[in-house]
């Protein structure tokens, strides 16, 4: 007998943009698995909280997969800490497992500038937020973290060249990158899907 977490076809993806448009450019990733995807553009991690009931809870998934936080480093809804988007993340992950759902977190991906507020320079936050999102893993046996950043910065694509457009939002090659490591995460984590 196995102790796999066990991540069955009823999976709902949580998130923002970048989330909203991966089955657009992978849509046999989703529709092929009857994954979820609950992602809305311009989305910060307050907003995906208080949404975080109907889109994920309410659909009774199995396990949830989070990927959030570059549109609160943007200041979508004005200013925030990085603390205050822990304790976001944090309440997201707190109410998954209460329910017994197992969470698959990923890192933000790198940028160096919001495409829509190049004032902001975001790398070191990133960098914080994505080393405190790692180390949760630690602190709970059914939360695993999906390392997108290093994946992208170890492949030479920091400044996500070939893979975006616009240097956040991921294209097909950006999207086909990462799907494959999804995939070989959830297979080297033995998680079944």
């Amino acid at each position: 007998m196995t102790n796999k977490p066990q991540w069955s076809s009823r999976i709902v993806f949580m998130g923002d943009s970048i989330t909203e448009s991966w089955p657009e450019f992978m849509p046999n990733l989703f529709s092929s698995r009857g994954w979820l995807v609950r992602g809305r553009a311009g989305d910060t991690t307050n907003r995906m909280l208080q949404r975080f009931a109907v889109d994920v809870l309410q659909s009774s998934p199995t396990g949830v997969h989070i990927l959030a936080g570059i549109n609160d480093l943007a200041e979508n809804d004005g200013p925030i800490t990085v603390e205050a988007i822990q304790s976001n993340i944090e309440a997201m992950i707190e109410l998954s497992l209460s329910c017994g759902i197992l969470v698959v977190i990923g890192t933000i991906l790198p940028c160096e500038r919001i495409p829509w507020r190049p004032e902001l320079i975001v790398k070191t936050k990133i960098e914080e937020l994505n080393g405190w999102i790692r180390n949760l893993p630690f602190r709970n046996q059914n939360v695993v973290c999906v390392d997108y950043y290093s994946l992208l910065v170890t492949s030479g694509c920091e400044k996500l060249s070939g893979l975006s457009d616009d240097g956040l939002h991921l294209n097909r090659s950006g999207y086909s990158m990462i799907s494959h490591f999804l995939l070989n995460f959830v297979d080297k984590k033995q998680i079944e899907c």
